[in-house]
């Protein structure tokens, strides 16, 4: 009989410490078993890239908020943050038109999520994608046949300036980019009123001399790489460095990359890490120098803390970036 029991006691102990044990935590919401996975020591910064996208979304800045997303899902891709970016980013994107990345990403959350804390909006703007894709997006015969009738008004020289307008629409709906700003342009010239017009700002630049630039998506992400060259990215934080006679950890690493996404050259370039405790409270900042960033030049950074009182007391770090030109 004690052999027995001491036997199942050692059974249990071996069942709590071994990796494939089958009682090592509950399934979330998610679908998975995050206890046991990457997913633990990932989901501190998986979720602080997401609240940084939401940060830049609440600041009207959609597309760093896009390259923040990517980010986190392609880095951190099944944690419960980087399931939650899915969601957050299909919305971005149906918010700014994109409703072929907005539908695959929310199904793709979806299908990772079917009970998460967005799945009902998630469904809803689902249904909202498809009405408006029907709308948006009519068989290519209806759409150039609705283009052939708008060129035809036009032509006649007594259109009305939402005919013009609305062929501009058309095009840009298409991705024809160009044709749809020589349209806005040409129109601009007949009615000058349309030059603040909210909609032609947002897709065509026009200079004093009539020039102008075509603010295509990819237009609106360069510029927004050149107005924030300096990208932090892989960022992951763990502890390190046992003492040998109490086995706990002394020090804390936050590590990652840092490139230079822009076209112009990069001097003093830091990153500075700030690592808080409860409370926010502030244990030490550290810098690490890289001098001069070459345009895509890609350089690593680790940095060591030690000025902390207790390891499972440390609740985040902030990374920044700085630089001159």
């Amino acid at each position: 009989m004690c052999m027995t029991i001491m036997l199942g006691l050692l059974l249990t102990v071996a069942c709590l410490v071994l990796p494939g044990c089958a009682t090592s935590g509950a399934p979330s919401a998610y679908g998975g078993n995050f206890a046991d996975s990457d997913a633990v020591r990932n989901r501190q910064p998986a979720r602080k890239g997401l609240r940084a996208a939401e940060r830049m979304l609440d600041a009207g800045n959609p597309y760093s908020a896009i390259t923040r997303l990517h980010h986190t899902i392609a880095t951190y891709p099944e944690t419960e943050a980087g399931i939650d970016a899915r969601f957050v980013l299909g919305r971005t994107y149906y918010d700014v038109n994109s409703l072929v990345q907005a539908h695959d990403l929310l199904s793709a959350y979806l299908e990772r999520a079917p009970k998460g804390q967005y799945a009902a909006e998630a469904r809803e703007l689902i249904t909202r994608l498809q009405e408006d894709m029907q709308k948006r997006y009519p068989t290519p015969e209806a759409t150039e046949s609705r283009a052939q009738m708008l060129r035809a008004e036009i032509a006649t020289g007594n259109a009305a300036m939402e005919t013009h307008t609305a062929l501009a629409d058309l095009l840009w709906k298409q991705s024809r980019y160009e044709e749809s700003a020589r349209t806005y342009v040409q129109a601009t010239q007949q009615f000058p009123s349309l030059v603040s017009d909210a909609l032609l700002t947002r897709r065509v630049e026009i200079a004093d001399d009539g020039s102008y630039t075509v603010l295509t998506p990819g237009e609106i992400m360069r510029r927004d790489r050149e107005a924030n060259p300096l990208r932090i990215f892989n960022v992951t934080a763990f502890p390190a460095g046992r003492d040998r006679r109490t086995l706990a950890y002394r020090r804390y690493v936050v590590a990652g990359q840092v490139t230079n996404q822009g076209s112009s050259v990069l001097r003093n370039a830091e990153v500075h890490v700030t690592l808080f405790g409860f409370g926010n409270v502030i244990y030490d900042t550290r810098t690490q120098q890289f001098g001069t960033l070459r345009p895509g030049q890609v350089r690593a950074f680790s940095l060591r803390f030690s000025n902390f009182d207790d390891l499972n007391r440390i609740e985040r770090y902030d990374t920044v970036g700085s630089y001159d030109r």
